[in-house]
């Protein structure tokens, strides 16, 4: 998890204060962290203007990054989770789903971004915190037919509005893979 709170004074000039890294077992590849800063920027200028409360002269926005590691890449992690299987068992994911839900609730978040979500990590039987994610957060989701996917949570009683009703997806499909 990576969480970035952002003093906004004027839309030309963001100050960033420090992240805070956690036990999250992900890594970040220099070109998805460009792309997550760009996503995360140009999101947030856009959902700021039509922010919920008056944006005064300095405001802040908090945004948090989250690698959740959707259940089946954990065969990569295999020599780690100990699990009869190739994959953790159930259990370790419904813990490590829960301990990322209950994570995001308590930093408060305006913005969250999640990257290598499995659909079941909003589902309450594999993760404990769902219900309350769902209650506190609209869901911007992409997943291509059930694959892990990204998704972008926006704090329903948060500084930003989202611009959109729903997410482009880009990529991810047959179409958008480069030919060699």
């Amino acid at each position: 998890c990576t969480s970035l709170h952002l003093t906004i004074t004027t839309m030309k000039r963001l100050a960033s204060l420090p992240s805070l890294h956690s036990f999250a077992p992900a890594q970040l590849h220099l070109p998805s962290s460009l792309v997550l800063g760009a996503g995360a920027a140009l999101f947030a200028s856009y959902a700021w203007q039509g922010s919920r409360h008056p944006v005064s002269m300095e405001s802040e926005l908090a945004v948090l990054s989250w690698n959740v590691l959707a259940r089946p890449y954990t065969k990569y992690n295999a020599k780690f989770h100990n699990a009869s299987g190739e994959v953790e068992e159930e259990s370790q994911t419904v813990d490590r789903y829960s301990l990322a839900g209950e994570r995001i609730l308590a930093e408060k978040a305006d913005l969250v971004f999640l990257q290598e979500l499995a659909e079941d990590f909003f589902h309450p039987s594999w993760n404990r915190a769902a219900g309350e994610l769902v209650r506190h957060y609209e869901q911007f989701r992409c997943h291509v037919e059930h694959n892990p996917g990204t998704a972008i949570l926006v704090r329903r009683e948060g500084s930003v509005v989202p611009a959109a009703s729903k997410p482009m997806c880009i990529g991810g499909t047959i179409e958008t893979e480069r030919s060699e």
